[in-house]
Order: C-alpha cells, then sequence, then structure tokens
C-alpha cells in the first residue's frame, strides 16, 4: 500500500591573498576560479582576487597551483548530499508505514517491494509495491464453515500527492465471499486517504485521515477515521485511533458504530510488529468488549526503484 526533493548547494569562497612575503610576477586563474601565484621574482608583488562567480559544486574534482613551488594541489570535491534524503523517510525504515493500526494512511511501500502481514492471526495479507507511488494488495482469511466460504479482498492504493509533509492517497476495492451459494460475489469500495507529518520527510509525529465507501446502491456504508504515530525513534512509536461507520440508507441502518484503539509499534526496514487494543459501540448502545489486535508484517524490496 509510495517522493519529491531538496537540494543542498555547497558554497565555495575564493581564497584571498594579500600583500607580503610571496614573491610572484605573474598570476594565473585556475580551473575552479581561484586566484594562484607562481614565485620567481625577487620584488614581491600583492595580487588581489578579482571578482568571481561562485562555481555551482560539480561531483568533478577540483585542481589548483600551489604558491610555495608552482606544484598542483588535488582537492576532492565535497559529497553531494541525497536529493531529498528520502532513504532516511519512514515508508524506508517503517515496515508499517500504509496503516496506523486499521486506517490506511496516505502512503505506501517502496517500489518494488514485496510485503506479507498478519491480523490477529486469522487475516493473512500480500502485497506488492509496483511503484514508489502504487501498492496492489490482497487480503483474505481461512476457508470459513463446512461450506469453504472464503473471504477475499483486492485493493489497490496510489498516491497522487507526496510533498514531505503531505501524503494524498486514493484507494479502491473490491471485496466479497466466494463459496456461498446465493451471495458469492464482489462488491466495490474507493476512498482516500491523507497523511500529515511534522518535521518533512522524517515525520516524527503524523496524523492520517482516511474514508472509505461501501457500494451497496441504498445499502451503502461510509466507514471513516482518523488517527495518529508518535516515534520516540526509527523503532518505537505510540499509536492512537479512532473509527466510525455510517450507514446511508434505512436498509443498513443498524450498522452504525464508532471504535476507539491505541497501541504500540516496534518496526524497521523489514519487519514490522503493532500491539493494540479496540474499544467500540453502536447508537444502539451495543458494547463491544475489547479487542486486543496484533500485526505483523514481513517485507524485502525485490527491485530497487
Amino acid at each position: 500500500m509510495k517522493r519529491t526533493a531538496f537540494g543542498l548547494a555547497l558554497l565555495v569562497l575564493p581564497a584571498l591573498l594579500g600583500a607580503g612575503a610571496w614573491p610572484a610576477r605573474a598570476q594565473e586563474r585556475a580551473p575552479d576560479g581561484e586566484v594562484s601565484v607562481i614565485s620567481g621574482a625577487s620584488a614581491p608583488l600583492a595580487v588581489p582576487p578579482e571578482p568571481s562567480v561562485t562555481p555551482a559544486p560539480s561531483a568533478q574534482p577540483s585542481t589548483r597551483v600551489d604558491a610555495g613551488g608552482g606544484t598542483a594541489v588535488h582537492t576532492p570535491a565535497a559529497p553531494r548530499p541525497a536529493a531529498d534524503g528520502a532513504r532516511d523517510a519512514p515508508r524506508y525504515r517503517d515496515a508499517h508505514v500504509d496503516h496506523v493500526l486499521l486506517l490506511p494512511t496516505g502512503e505506501t511501500h517502496p517500489g518494488g517491494t514485496f510485503y506479507v502481514s498478519d491480523y490477529d492471526i486469522l487475516f493473512a495479507q500480500v502485497g506488492y509495491a509496483l511503484s514508489d507511488t502504487t501498492e496492489l494488495t490482497l487480503s483474505g482469511a481461512p476457508v470459513l464453515g463446512a461450506e469453504h466460504i472464503v473471504p477475499l479482498d483486492l485493493s489497490v492504493k496510489t498516491v497522487v500527492a507526496r510533498d514531505g509533509t503531505l501524503s494524498l492517497a486514493l484507494l479502491g476495492s473490491a471485496s466479497g465471499l466466494i463459496g456461498v451459494e446465493e451471495a458469492s460475489g464482489f462488491i466495490g469500495r474507493a476512498g482516500g486517504a491523507v497523511t500529515l507529518c511534522r518535521p518533512a520527510w522524517t515525520c516524527r509525529a503524523s496524523f492520517s485521515f482516511a474514508t472509505d465507501l461501501v457500494l451497496l446502491g441504498p445499502a451503502s456504508l461510509v466507514f471513516s477515521g482518523v488517527g495518529g504515530v508518535y516515534r520516540f525513534d526509527r523503532h518505537f512509536a505510540l499509536l492512537a485511533e479512532l473509527d466510525t461507520a455510517v450507514p446511508l440508507g434505512p436498509r443498513v441502518g443498524a450498522l452504525n458504530g464508532v471504535a476507539g484503539g491505541a497501541g504500540v509499534r516496534f518496526s524497521g526496514e523489514h519487519f514490522g510488529l503493532d500491539l493494540g487494543l479496540f474499544k467500540g459501540g453502536n447508537a444502539r448502545n451495543v458494547r463491544v468488549p475489547v479487542l486486543p489486535l496484533l500485526v505483523f508484517t514481513w517485507r524485502t524490496e525485490l527491485v530497487r526503484q
């Protein structure tokens, strides 16, 4: 369930040569724009630097002439910083970057990443990030009952905007049951998610908002939620989430509810583990007991993009 860049220019100050103990009779400009002095005359001559335009940083090393003996001095070029520090962004170092607890975020896994997740042991998920902005996920559960009913969900998430402090993704899904004689089939779902984070790219604190519409005509439902992640370091974070279900027609009027959860996250580049608790209820005073949530993910970059 994917990045723009920041650049940093390095300034090179021209050397200043004043009058004094260096004898000179000629001046020579090195390729990098510095003024060099070549010795050889008996009387000292001060050679002031000429105004010059600061050269742009270059990946090539520079060479200048040493004033003492005319020998060439090789100066290695300063290393360029990463274009945007993207490899330090959470989507590279957090295997659970694409969700809070259950709520989807506006981010995806890095392009070329294959991942496997498990929710409370019963629900499994496999996916692949087709690119840095699009991932495809298949979720399911073990065969249920003697009828061999299989619940499945196929989802695609695409990031349409990402600038370091904001990620906006669109989601499309098909969910259904296989094996039910009179009700086998799939229904469509569509939605979106946005994630805001500070500071940019490293995202010590992030907030996500998501909405998912279940397309059932007069029995349609809207699932929405808000969640937050606060990272203490690269491997440990606190999670909080609030989710709601709102019916859009009288046929599913009883399918309303609200649930809240909190938990902790231990994650790295290849592994993620979320431990949380959820509590819910609905408008008819139906109370749901506190439910544990365990989410585990393993992933690897099959193709680095």
